[in-house]
């Protein structure tokens, strides 16, 4: 049975596609940056998902921007910051 998982924006880390991640037991997705909006203390980033393009998840960091609209992105989270919602 499918399960939704929530991940707070601002616990995801936002990284070039192109760039190896040397973290292990991150939880990866891979998409494209759709929008990027300066937001004055965060850049947020909303990232269409390889797996289910007809979502797009929203991300946060500091500044500066560290990807363009089009850019192929890969979005890394720790498994403790994932929470299982009732469905």
């Amino acid at each position: 049975e499918p399960v939704k998982l929530s991940v707070r924006p601002v616990d995801i880390r936002i990284a070039s596609a192109s760039i190896p991640d040397a973290s292990p037991g991150l939880n990866r997705l891979s998409g494209t940056v759709r929008l990027t909006v300066f937001t004055g203390g965060l850049v947020d980033y909303f990232v269409e998902l390889d797996s289910d393009p007809e979502a797009v998840r929203r991300v946060q960091s500091t500044p500066p921007a560290t990807a363009a609209q089009g850019d192929r992105v890969v979005l890394a989270f720790e498994p403790a910051r994932t929470v299982a919602l009732e469905s």
